[in-house]
């Protein structure tokens, strides 16, 4: 990605790059003496005297710019974490929080997480923010951290659930939405299985500070692993196209 456009107030200058000496040269098209010149190096750090209302990076067609903010035209992905470690249990259906790996003498403390029955129900709670940096209207997708300590007898599927409702700012929150992972893999003790839930759409999501509320469980009605599974983290792929929002509310 490299800079392609920088907008002042009635003022569009789309810029051609000359690279020199490991530094990309952006130079605008006309009426040099309005617009200064700037440097971007082949890794990225951005080099300017000069204050512009905002500059992209990417590729494509652009819109009118109104305050300050640098976009990205060909988004990135980051993940937003939620360590179950740092969740919440109810007042039942609650996982043993257990060892699930010691050292190769098998004397150690070890090192734990939640375990999460084989035969009842089980489950967490947690609450997220989407980030300001957020892209608004991209969907969401949600996946689980998580491994067995046990030898595979047998079963080979263990299946997660996933309860949530999805709110912007000021907005009720909506009867909750279920979704389900599909283990692909066999379960292999020890390995660090990654699986997927779905996708939450983000159709609906029009500002900053959107909130899910959600809770995590075993659906063991539906896995035949005949073992605790150990669950380490849940995390939402999201997509990001700015460095956070022009104002504290509004994106």
């Amino acid at each position: 990605m490299a800079v392609t456009k920088i907008n002042k107030p009635g003022n569009t200058r789309v810029l051609t790059p000359v690279l020199l000496g490991g530094v990309y040269n952006y130079v605008s098209g006309s009426s040099e003496g309005e617009i200064k010149p700037i440097k971007v190096t082949t890794d990225g750090k951005l080099i300017t005297d000069n204050t512009f209302d905002e500059i992209y990076v990417g590729s494509g067609s652009f819109g009118n710019i109104t305050s300050s903010l640098i976009l990205l035209d060909d988004t990135v992905w980051d993940d937003l974490r939620v360590p179950l470690s740092g969740t919440k249990v109810g007042s039942a259906k609650i996982p043993g929080f257990e060892v699930f790996r010691k050292d190769t003498a098998g004397t150690s403390q070890g090192v734990y997480c939640y375990q999460f029955d084989t035969t009842s129900e089980e489950e967490l709670f947690f609450a997220v923010q989407l980030p300001h940096k957020y892209k608004l209207g991209t969907d969401l997708h949600p996946h689980i951290h998580w491994g067995v300590a046990s030898t595979p007898a047998g079963g080979t599927t263990v299946r997660w659930g996933l309860e949530y409702s999805i709110a912007n700012s000021f907005d009720v929150f909506p009867a909750t939405e279920m979704l389900y992972t599909v283990t692909t893999d066999p379960v292999t003790q020890y390995k660090h299985h990654i699986t997927e839930f779905g996708i939450i759409s983000g159709s609906a999501i029009d500002d900053v500070s959107t909130m899910l509320l959600c809770r995590v469980f075993r659906d063991v009605a539906n896995d035949d692993f005949a073992a605790d599974a150990g669950a380490f983290e849940v995390d939402l792929h999201y997509e990001i196209d700015s460095l956070g929002s022009r104002d504290e509310y509004i994106k």
